[in-house]
């Protein structure tokens, strides 16, 4: 089964503060304001589109028989925009809670894993964590500090959030 969506649109403004009043009290993050707060949403947007327009012309001159070679650009474009938004989600955090999230893994699935990503793409992912964290609040901030931050920059994110045995039940449902 393809993971559970969110289907949240992203807000047209994004509103100081809007992370931190979700995460507030969830896994002690090193501040209180939100875990990629706005100036880094403005950054990261900023670079992205540019990423864009390039990605674009670079399309132009390619020859029609070159979409996997786009794909992968694409693919590696939105690897370093992910990266970057876990990076300063991550660091939000004080160093305690950041031993629980060196736990979690954070799977591409879909288009997005076989890095077959097209332009307007949504992007799935899986954040894999050990059984013993299920339920943790440092785990559910940061994953809402994420998947906020993706939308925010205007990424049609689709997601899961699932223990080991989870991830078998599901593998082992999907093939009965």
């Amino acid at each position: 089964a393809a993971p559970r969506r969110d289907r949240r649109t992203s807000p047209v403004a994004i509103e100081e503060g809007t992370l931190g009043s979700m995460v507030r009290g969830a896994g002690a993050p090193t501040n209180a304001g939100p875990l990629v707060d706005s100036a880094d949403i403005a950054r990261i947007g900023q670079h992205h589109a540019l990423e864009l327009d390039t990605l674009r012309a670079r399309a132009r001159r390619l020859p029609p028989t070159s979409g996997d070679e786009l794909a992968r650009w694409i693919t590696n474009h939105v690897d370093a925009v992910v990266a970057e938004v876990i990076t300063l989600a991550t660091t939000r955090f004080e160093p305690s809670s950041r031993s629980i999230l060196d736990r979690v893994m954070i799977v591409a699935l879909g288009g997005y894993g076989r890095r077959e990503l097209c332009p307007r793409s949504d992007i799935d992912l899986l954040f894999w964590i050990p059984e013993e964290l299920a339920g943790d609040t440092t785990i559910h901030g940061f994953v809402n500090g994420v998947l906020y931050a993706l939308w925010d920059l205007r990424f049609e994110v689709g997601h899961a959030v699932r223990t080991t045995r989870e991830c078998i039940d599901v593998a082992t449902s999907d093939h009965a």
